[in-house]
């Protein structure tokens, strides 16, 4: 029993007390008789054992004591699990609660006992349990604990009845100690930072806090138990590939989009080896970037020699077979071993190091793994699954299929795994059914499920999970346009990112992602290549090949969740457009996987280990201490990071726990300017935690703003202490960027030095800035202004690139990204100030910053959609603030001057500008573009 009693205190917070414990055997309500036979199957089962405890739990501000029966389950150990007790249910001691005891004679083959049966009765809305045992001596005092502690919650007037009984919430079935079982807890519960899981709180107001306490217990025990058994890492080299045949079979080599190194994409040119934020030069390449990566000079997405073939090979396949009997029924497996032989007849002589892992199909879907034989053994636990969501939900012309298994790198028996999950799906067709297609991911979200009862486990609880297939989201975009800039991006350097860009903000999935109504959490990497639907050979099509009757569209995807405890890497996402067998175009992805190799019973042992630590986590919050008590920034300029450091301090003899909380109730946590990482965390005894605050400015705070400041409010969990109040203060460099036009028009010089004093002269007829710049670029020629302005402002940001670029690359146009934001920085600055403009700043940072300003400038009830001329586009003017008109008819001029004399510039420019300048406006990309080229033509 000492080791069961150690193995409950384990799961105990150190305010609740064991009372008693007694072992039982549960009996079904089938056997509940007076008389059993011990060698019965219910009584002997281990599934029958179960332990009884009442627990006990002080209320930390009034002492008051209230009761519960636990019972429990004990899991029997072995070489790779210790002993645990898992918690099956909770019955408060209140209210109609009763305990009675009977005695049972018991049948053995040698004599005749007798044993006591328990009849726990939680209230009279429940049915009674019914246990047996022969330990007479732990009984009594079961009994009287129970009678005890029901009598101290008949005498206890709660003064909030809402609060009564909460800290049992701790051990239920979804706040239970997670950490002894190596299924992962629900990926998607664990995407969002560990502060927003906490419940709300506000200074004088700390929430729930036994629950966050175990919230930020588990959290900090999980990841540290993970980083203490890690032994080293392992990588998996991974390529997911999804194809909706339409019921054709394999007539074409499949190397291309199997091995994705034979035959180059053709919608993406050569990458030139300068910045593709350029046409004809760079001016770019002068910049001092500290660099040592490249970018690939091929137009291969991704090229794998044969040392470098993939690992894992996932291949999603729809509309499989398309005869009537296979919407109803599943027809065999021969559609399957079809396309599996092509498949291995793809990887060409490589064929005899791969294996077939697993598949899984429902009719027409299939999902398929294959993989390096000698890797095979260390893929276990495989499990598959599928569901539909086709007609009335059961017939198979939609729905999903997916696959499930325990990658163990290392050697040993007790390696641990990281859980890797597969879906592959198809889901309702059509443009105007995007709402079903939200649905039916939700529907296929629950219903996917591996195992059945006790042992089932949902596609969710992974480590990694990719979600793969014909998804059928379509484009909010007239057809007539989407064909035209598609055929401009196919032809045209510049145009094959702009335009690719400019559709895809009109992407039905990417707004269902935005709008949180499917496929929240996940990710999808930059999409470079053409819409994969629909190609039609031998009838009406366009110059592309795309179906005349059926809008192009980026229906087949790959898209995945990464859990915390592994690391992915994309390196590639590319259509297959040498395929043409069918009405859609194959779709790959290829990714690097990192993943600790570690010791299970290490990582077990761990986990106990670090929960002892943590005893007394919940009692000495007085004694954190947080340096400096105050934070100064300084100087903060527009977009521009300032960072300072916080230690929270512990100096007691248990750990404790902390979050930041809102200062007020519904308030936010700091204001957005500012960031807090890690926003709550645990302190050991004499240690100190590390916080870093980050102050970035952008258009969220008053453009007269002169002082930055808040309060933070940090709380020790539970809240035995005082909370801890931080004052942040900086001083904002005043900028330009942000302000509105109406008041720049009214200052009597720069910004910076003359932001709330009146003119003397009347208002402006335009802002100096604008005019500044416009004249400064039309004096210096730059024509590559607008033609070389990065798309995604944020460096940090994937940036857009082409599919021939390496994950290399893309850390050197990361760099370059950041370059071109501190060039626009000193832009900036001079614009602010007033200081003269520097000769060796690239145009396209001046460019930038004159597109901040001209941000939203169009109203947004100008109707672009019915301009047929530039007399009506003109007309548009009168709608305008004067001050906007200005500033549009300066900068339009100044481009039209360029056009004039670089007439190729046109559709780069007007791809540009916008987006920018109509960024309220309704219509479509075409109507938008056609707008501005009426003023700069």
């Amino acid at each position: 029993m000492s080791e069961i009693e150690n193995g409950l205190r384990m799961l105990l917070r150190d305010s609740d007390e064991i009372k008693a414990l007694i072992p039982v055997t549960w009996i079904p309500n089938a056997q509940d008789t007076t008389q059993l036979d011990t060698q019965g199957v219910e009584l002997d089962a281990k599934s029958s054992k179960r332990m009884l405890a009442v627990i006990s739990h002080r209320d930390s501000v009034d002492g008051h004591q209230e009761g519960s029966l636990f019972i429990l389950q004990e899991k029997a150990p072995n070489h790779a699990f210790p002993e645990t007790l898992v918690v099956q249910q909770l019955i408060p001691i209140c209210g109609e609660f009763n305990v009675s005891i009977t005695q049972m004679k018991m049948n053995s083959t040698s004599t005749e006992r007798t044993g006591l049966k328990i009849i726990v009765r939680p209230n009279q809305h429940s049915d009674p349990l019914s246990f047996f045992t022969y330990d007479a001596e732990r009984l009594p005092i079961v009994l009287s604990e129970c009678r005890r502690l029901k009598k101290l919650s008949e005498e206890y007037i709660p003064s909030s009845p809402s609060q009564t009984y909460s800290w049992l919430t701790s051990y239920s079935a979804d706040h239970a100690l997670p950490l002894l079982t190596s299924t992962p807890p629900d990926i998607r519960a664990i995407q969002a930072p560990l502060h927003t899981r906490l419940s709300p709180a506000s200074a004088g107001s700390p929430g729930d806090d036994a629950n966050d306490l175990l919230l930020l217990r588990d959290d900090w025990v999980r990841s540290r138990a993970r980083e203490q058994s890690r032994k080293g890492k392992a990588r998996l080299n991974i390529r997911t590939c999804t194809f909706n045949v339409n019921g054709q079979p394999p007539t074409q080599s499949l190397a291309s989009w199997v091995r994705g190194n034979v035959i180059p994409d053709g919608f993406i040119p050569p990458v030139k080896e300068h910045s593709p934020f350029v046409v004809d030069t760079d001016p770019m390449a002068n910049l001092s970037v500290s660099d040592d990566a490249s970018i690939a000079s091929s137009s291969t997405a991704h090229f794998l020699l044969p040392d470098d073939l993939p690992d894992v090979l996932v291949f999603a396949f729809q509309e499989l077979d398309l005869s009537t009997e296979a919407l109803i029924y599943t027809t065999g497996t021969l559609k399957e071993e079809q396309w599996c032989t092509a498949i291995f007849e793809a990887l060409g002589e490589h064929q005899v190091a791969y294996s077939k892992v697993v598949s899984k199909q429902l009719v027409g879907i299939l999902i398929v793994m294959i993989a390096r034989t000698a890797l095979v053994p260390s893929f276990v636990d495989i499990k598959t699954c599928s569901a539909g969501v086709g007609i009335m939900g059961l017939m198979g012309n939609k729905g999903g299929a997916a696959i499930q298994m325990t990658y163990k790198p290392g050697d040993g028996d007790t390696k641990g795994g990281t859980v890797l999950t597969f879906v592959n799906s198809h889901l309702a067709a059509f443009d105007e059914m995007v709402d079903k297609r939200n649905s039916d991911f939700q529907d296929l979200s629950r219903r996917l499920v591996f195992g059945l009862g006790e042992d089932a486990v949902s596609i969710w609880e992974t480590d990694v999970i990719w979600w793969m297939g014909d998804l059928n989201y379509r484009l909010e975009q007239p057809d007539k346009d989407v064909r035209d800039l598609l055929s401009e991006a196919n032809q045209l350097y510049w145009a094959k990112r702009r335009n690719v860009d400019a559709l895809l903000a009109y992407d039905q999935l990417k707004v269902a992602m935005r709008g949180k109504r499917a496929f929240e959490h996940f990710s999808e990497f930059l999409i470079t290549h053409l819409p994969s639907y629909r190609f039609s050979p031998g009838i009406q099509t366009d110059s592309l090949g795309y179906d005349m009757k059926r809008k192009p569209a980026w229906t087949d995807r790959v898209l995945h969740i990464v859990g915390p405890a592994v690391n992915l890497q994309q390196s590639s996402y590319n259509s297959h457009p040498d395929i043409t067998q069918s009405d859609h175009i194959p779709v790959s992805a290829d990714f690097t996987l990192e993943v600790d190799e570690y010791d299970e019973p290490t990582r077990l042992s761990a986990a106990r280990n670090l929960h002892r630590q943590l005893h007394g986590l919940d009692q000495e919050g007085k004694k954190m201490v947080v340096e400096p008590p105050d934070v100064d920034f300084g100087d903060v300029r527009y977009k521009q990071k300032v960072v300072r450091k916080l230690h929270v301090k512990h100096s007691g003899k248990t750990p404790c726990a902390f979050r930041f909380v809102p200062s007020y109730e519904g308030g936010d946590l700091h204001p957005t300017w500012l960031t807090v990482e890690p926003a709550s965390g645990i302190v050991l005894p004499h240690e100190a935690l590390e916080v870093t605050l980050t102050a970035l400015v952008d258009e969220d705070i008053p453009y007269y703003a002169r002082r930055l400041d808040c309060t933070l409010v940090l709380h020790a969990v539970p809240g035995l202490g005082k909370d801890t109040f931080i004052v942040v203060q900086g001083n904002y460099q005043t900028s330009c960027a942000g302000t509105p036009l109406s008041q720049l028009v009214k200052l009597p010089g720069p910004i910076r030095t003359t932001l709330g004093k009146k003119s003397e002269k009347q208002n402006l007829n335009a802002p100096r800035e604008v005019i500044r710049l416009v004249n400064w670029m039309m004096d210096k020629r730059l024509s590559t202004a607008f033609a070389t302005y990065q798309i995604v402002p944020d460096p940090e940001a994937e940036p857009s690139v082409s599919s021939s670029t390496t994950l290399r690359g893309v850390a050197t146009l990361k760099k370059r990204a950041r370059a071109l934001e501190d060039m626009a920085a000193r832009v900036r600055e001079c614009v602010d100030t007033g200081a003269e403009f520097e000769e060796d700043i690239p145009a396209q940072a001046y460019g930038s910053v004159l597109l901040e300003f001209l941000e939203g400038v169009v109203p947004r009830d100008v109707q672009v959609s019915n301009m047929t001329n530039r007399d009506q586009a003109f007309e548009a003017l009168d709608v305008f603030p004067i001050v906007a008109v200005n500033v549009w008819i300066s900068v339009t001029a100044f481009l039209h001057y360029i056009v004039q004399q670089e007439p190729e510039r046109l559709g780069e420019i007007t791809s540009v500008l916008a987006p920018v300048v109509l960024s309220d406006v309704t219509g479509s990309i075409m109507d938008k573009r056609r707008f501005v080229q009426y003023f700069i033509q």
